[in-house]
Protein backbone atom coordinates (compact mmCIF):
# COMPACT_ATOMS: atom_id res chain seq x y z
CA UNK A 1 0.00 0.00 0.00
CA UNK A 2 1.52 3.68 -1.09
CA UNK A 3 2.17 5.82 2.00
CA UNK A 4 -0.29 8.74 0.33
CA UNK A 5 -3.40 6.42 0.47
CA UNK A 6 -2.52 5.26 4.16
CA UNK A 7 -2.77 9.01 5.27
CA UNK A 8 -5.61 10.02 3.05
CA UNK A 9 -7.78 6.63 4.68
CA UNK A 10 -6.71 7.10 7.57
CA UNK A 11 -7.96 11.25 7.53
CA UNK A 12 -11.34 9.59 5.79
CA UNK A 13 -11.80 7.49 9.15
CA UNK A 14 -10.66 9.88 11.60
CA UNK A 15 -13.17 12.80 9.86
CA UNK A 16 -15.79 9.74 10.29
CA UNK A 17 -14.78 9.25 14.13
CA UNK A 18 -15.02 13.52 14.64
CA UNK A 19 -18.24 13.89 12.96
CA UNK A 20 -19.88 10.70 14.89
CA UNK A 21 -18.36 11.97 17.81
CA UNK A 22 -20.01 15.38 17.40
CA UNK A 23 -23.44 14.53 16.42
CA UNK A 24 -23.10 15.11 13.00
CA UNK A 25 -25.05 12.66 10.59
CA UNK A 26 -25.52 12.81 7.58
CA UNK A 27 -29.12 11.96 7.62
CA UNK A 28 -29.89 13.92 10.55
CA UNK A 29 -31.76 16.97 8.50
CA UNK A 30 -34.05 15.49 5.79
CA UNK A 31 -36.57 15.92 3.34
CA UNK A 32 -40.30 15.42 3.75
CA UNK A 33 -42.42 13.82 1.60
CA UNK A 34 -46.17 15.14 1.52
CA UNK A 35 -48.88 12.96 -0.57
CA UNK A 36 -52.56 13.97 -0.82
CA UNK A 37 -54.90 11.06 -1.98
CA UNK A 38 -58.38 10.41 -2.96
CA UNK A 39 -60.82 7.68 -1.53
CA UNK A 40 -59.54 5.38 -3.98
CA UNK A 41 -56.21 5.78 -3.33
CA UNK A 42 -55.06 8.14 -6.87
CA UNK A 43 -52.40 10.71 -5.63
CA UNK A 44 -54.08 13.54 -6.06
CA UNK A 45 -50.90 15.84 -5.23
CA UNK A 46 -47.49 15.58 -3.88
CA UNK A 47 -44.82 17.95 -2.03
CA UNK A 48 -41.25 17.13 -1.03
CA UNK A 49 -40.03 19.42 1.50
CA UNK A 50 -36.52 20.16 2.39
CA UNK A 51 -35.98 20.49 6.14
CA UNK A 52 -35.97 24.94 4.98
CA UNK A 53 -39.07 24.54 3.70
CA UNK A 54 -40.70 22.77 6.74
CA UNK A 55 -39.18 25.83 8.88
CA UNK A 56 -40.02 28.61 6.84
CA UNK A 57 -43.99 28.86 7.38
CA UNK A 58 -45.61 29.32 10.70
CA UNK A 59 -43.90 27.46 13.55
CA UNK A 60 -45.52 26.92 16.88
CA UNK A 61 -43.12 25.85 20.03
CA UNK A 62 -44.30 23.23 23.16
CA UNK A 63 -42.36 23.70 26.19
CA UNK A 64 -42.63 20.53 27.88
CA UNK A 65 -41.39 16.64 29.13
CA UNK A 66 -42.06 13.30 27.03
CA UNK A 67 -42.45 9.97 28.56
CA UNK A 68 -39.55 8.98 25.78
CA UNK A 69 -36.93 11.78 27.13
CA UNK A 70 -35.68 13.00 30.18
CA UNK A 71 -36.13 16.48 31.32
CA UNK A 72 -37.90 19.29 29.89
CA UNK A 73 -37.70 20.28 26.34
CA UNK A 74 -38.70 22.67 23.64
CA UNK A 75 -40.16 21.71 20.61
CA UNK A 76 -40.94 23.53 17.34
CA UNK A 77 -42.29 22.95 14.20
CA UNK A 78 -46.12 23.81 12.07
CA UNK A 79 -48.57 23.13 12.99
CA UNK A 80 -49.98 19.50 11.31
CA UNK A 81 -53.27 21.43 10.08
CA UNK A 82 -51.26 23.79 7.96
CA UNK A 83 -49.67 21.34 6.35
CA UNK A 84 -52.52 19.25 5.50
CA UNK A 85 -54.37 22.17 4.29
CA UNK A 86 -51.46 22.77 1.81
CA UNK A 87 -53.14 20.91 -1.04
CA UNK A 88 -56.84 19.73 0.00
CA UNK A 89 -59.67 22.04 1.99
CA UNK A 90 -60.59 19.10 3.70
CA UNK A 91 -58.63 16.64 5.32
CA UNK A 92 -60.21 13.72 7.35
CA UNK A 93 -57.02 12.03 8.33
CA UNK A 94 -53.64 11.25 7.71
CA UNK A 95 -51.01 8.44 7.92
CA UNK A 96 -47.59 9.35 9.21
CA UNK A 97 -44.88 6.84 8.21
CA UNK A 98 -41.33 6.58 10.09
CA UNK A 99 -37.93 5.11 9.23
CA UNK A 100 -38.09 1.97 10.43
CA UNK A 101 -41.45 1.49 8.62
CA UNK A 102 -43.85 2.17 12.04
CA UNK A 103 -47.05 4.42 10.93
CA UNK A 104 -49.94 5.26 12.40
CA UNK A 105 -53.48 7.02 10.92
CA UNK A 106 -54.53 10.12 13.07
CA UNK A 107 -58.00 11.48 12.70
CA UNK A 108 -58.30 15.19 11.48
CA UNK A 109 -60.02 15.92 14.59
CA UNK A 110 -56.59 15.89 16.21
CA UNK A 111 -55.36 18.50 14.70
CA UNK A 112 -58.41 20.57 13.88
CA UNK A 113 -58.77 21.40 17.79
CA UNK A 114 -55.40 21.19 19.10
CA UNK A 115 -52.17 22.35 18.52
CA UNK A 116 -50.55 19.56 17.41
CA UNK A 117 -46.96 20.24 15.72
CA UNK A 118 -44.88 18.33 13.50
CA UNK A 119 -41.24 18.44 15.28
CA UNK A 120 -38.11 20.02 13.50
CA UNK A 121 -36.23 21.24 15.99
CA UNK A 122 -35.40 20.43 19.29
CA UNK A 123 -34.19 23.32 21.63
CA UNK A 124 -33.34 25.40 18.66
CA UNK A 125 -31.28 22.61 16.94
CA UNK A 126 -32.49 20.25 14.38
CA UNK A 127 -33.21 16.05 15.71
CA UNK A 128 -30.67 13.76 14.39
CA UNK A 129 -32.29 10.78 13.39
CA UNK A 130 -30.60 8.79 16.58
CA UNK A 131 -33.04 11.48 18.95
CA UNK A 132 -36.35 11.25 17.31
CA UNK A 133 -35.60 13.11 14.30
CA UNK A 134 -35.99 14.10 11.41
CA UNK A 135 -39.40 14.79 12.61
CA UNK A 136 -41.42 13.87 15.48
CA UNK A 137 -45.43 14.25 15.69
CA UNK A 138 -45.84 16.25 18.74
CA UNK A 139 -48.87 17.06 20.87
CA UNK A 140 -48.91 19.79 23.53
CA UNK A 141 -48.67 17.62 26.75
CA UNK A 142 -49.10 20.47 29.20
CA UNK A 143 -51.96 21.75 27.20
CA UNK A 144 -54.16 18.54 28.44
CA UNK A 145 -52.57 15.31 30.38
CA UNK A 146 -54.55 12.97 28.55
CA UNK A 147 -51.61 13.43 25.56
CA UNK A 148 -49.60 11.69 27.46
CA UNK A 149 -51.84 8.63 28.04
CA UNK A 150 -53.28 5.91 24.90
CA UNK A 151 -54.12 6.60 22.33
CA UNK A 152 -51.94 9.56 21.60
CA UNK A 153 -48.89 8.17 22.64
CA UNK A 154 -49.26 6.00 19.86
CA UNK A 155 -49.60 8.69 17.64
CA UNK A 156 -46.89 10.48 18.70
CA UNK A 157 -44.84 9.10 15.33
CA UNK A 158 -41.00 9.97 15.54
CA UNK A 159 -38.27 9.64 12.68
CA UNK A 160 -41.49 10.83 10.26
CA UNK A 161 -40.41 10.70 6.61
CA UNK A 162 -43.93 10.71 5.02
CA UNK A 163 -46.80 12.05 5.42
CA UNK A 164 -50.36 10.68 3.57
CA UNK A 165 -53.31 12.73 4.07
CA UNK A 166 -56.62 11.65 2.72
CA UNK A 167 -58.83 14.13 0.89
CA UNK A 168 -62.21 14.50 0.28
CA UNK A 169 -63.81 16.27 -2.78
CA UNK A 170 -65.66 19.74 -1.62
Amino acid sequence: MRPAFQIERVAVLIGLVFAVASGVHAQSIGSLSLIWRDDSGKVLARDLLSFEDVLSGEMLAHKQKTPWTAGEDVYTGPLLRTLAFRRCPRVPSATFFALNDYYFTMPASDWESNSVILAALKNGSPMPIDDKGPYWVMYSLIEDPKYAQQPFRSRMVWQVERIEFSCKAT
